[in-house]
């Protein structure tokens, strides 16, 4: 049984997509060592691997993380700007990101 996408109305086979509007997923984008190559990148551009936020050093307790300027599960792009942030202060702006896109 045909289904309309969510985005354009076009009736579909299967899923909630037709191709041309099938969102990008995140999980699909991190394969292949792309996280990695980006947090390789990140180092090579502050130099340190130091959270920018805090000043903390990388620690197997607290360890720097990459983080997107533009959230992957957003549509970000996965080579896009970025920081290194420590894994507490990674937490800490992803959730006040979270809590502002549920007030909009």
């Amino acid at each position: 049984m045909k289904r309309p996408c969510l985005a354009c109305g076009r009736l579909i086979e299967r899923g909630s997509h037709c191709p041309e509007h099938e969102p990008r997923s995140p999980w699909k984008m991190r394969s292949g060592g792309a996280q990695q190559r980006f947090r390789q990148k990140l180092i090579r551009q502050y130099g340190a691997l130091r959270c920018l936020a805090c000043g903390a050093p990388d620690s197997a307790e607290n360890p720097v993380e990459a983080s997107h300027e533009y959230e992957l599960s957003m549509g970000g792009p996965m080579d896009g700007p970025g920081a290194l942030l420590c894994r507490r202060c990674h937490r800490a702006m992803d959730g006040a990101a979270r809590r502002a896109r549920r007030r909009t």
